[in-house]
């Protein structure tokens, strides 16, 4: 039974445009340029440092990283990234901005969002959030995420790791018409509605118990009543 996204929360339509301006001042986001985000706690497993050699492959200087997350418990490996951004003359391109509170403003402010797992992950939240606010999710090819994502439908399924492969995915992203990114988010979110919400998961799992709960009565010799 998969985890379900709270859709009441993660919808474009709930998300007003007062809640994204604050965070686009507050992190002094530029308004000319496309916002690529990773959201995620700043670990190795997560593959913040594959994104950061992909930014610096495309050589691109109209994009913005914002690398969303709390790095409490990973210092040294925030200074590592914190280095190898200096190294690409990435400083001014790629941000830790650290955690936020408003998760669903921060897709709204994604033009992409990229989820670079360097392990398996049992369900993919931030994947499942960004695709409920109709973002195009770019993740690697490990784990529960490619269940989620529709490689070239609602997103790209890349190797886990593959820093060329997922400057390629950026790229092409990018690329698409609006029109045609705007289908894609509209697939993501339909995709999310129609499987991945709370109420599927409580669903889901209510049924659940109510099937051992019969078998249980069963083998117990008990005759149960029909289920309301």
């Amino acid at each position: 039974i998969p985890r379900g996204v709270d859709t009441n929360q993660f919808h474009p339509s709930r998300v007003g445009a007062k809640r994204v301006k604050n965070l686009v001042q507050d992190w002094a986001v530029p308004s000319d340029m496309p916002v690529i985000v990773l959201p995620g706690r700043v670990s190795r497993i997560k593959g913040h440092h594959v994104l950061i050699e992909a930014i610096a492959m495309l050589g691109r200087e109209d994009l913005t990283v914002l690398m969303v997350g709390d790095a409490g418990d990973k210092p040294h490996y925030a200074k590592e990234l914190e280095r190898l951004i200096d190294k690409h003359q990435l400083s001014w391109r790629v941000r830790l901005v650290g955690p936020s509170d408003d998760m669903a403003a921060v897709y709204s402010l994604a033009d992409i969002v990229v989820c670079p797992s360097l392990v398996p992950e049992g369900f993919g939240r931030t994947v499942a959030e960004a695709m409920a606010m109709g973002k195009p999710v770019i993740t690697s090819d490990l784990g529960a995420p490619p269940e989620l994502v529709a490689h070239g439908e609602t997103g790209w399924v890349v190797p886990a790791g593959d820093h060329e492969a997922l400057a390629d995915a950026i790229a092409r992203t990018l690329a698409l018409p609006s029109h045609l990114l705007t289908e894609m988010g509209q697939r993501a979110i339909s995709q999310i509605q129609n499987r991945y919400t709370r109420e599927h998961m409580c669903n889901a799992t209510l049924s659940l118990y109510d099937e051992l709960l019969v078998a249980s009565l069963y083998d117990n010799g008990m005759q149960p009543a029909p289920l309301e």
